[in-house]
């Protein structure tokens, strides 16, 4: 997992995170034979945004993610 935050303007922030999980005993024939398996892999993206105006007039969040695995 990865966060990073930023300040932009008086008091709001901007941030980003990721998420990436990896299988690390994936085997596909598991699933050939009628066995259940792991995905290879899950992927996580966002993006966050806190609006606080400097007189605390306006506020509100925005966060949209997005989450990636095989087909």
């Amino acid at each position: 997992m990865a966060a990073l935050q930023r300040r932009v303007f008086s008091r709001s922030n901007v941030g980003v995170l990721m998420i990436n999980k990896e299988s690390i005993n994936y085997n596909p024939d598991k699933r050939e034979a009628g066995m259940p398996a792991y995905s290879r892999y899950n992927r996580n993206f966002g993006l966050e945004y806190n609006l606080a105006s400097a007189n605390n007039f306006w506020t509100g969040k925005a966060l949209a993610l997005k989450s990636f695995r095989p087909a």
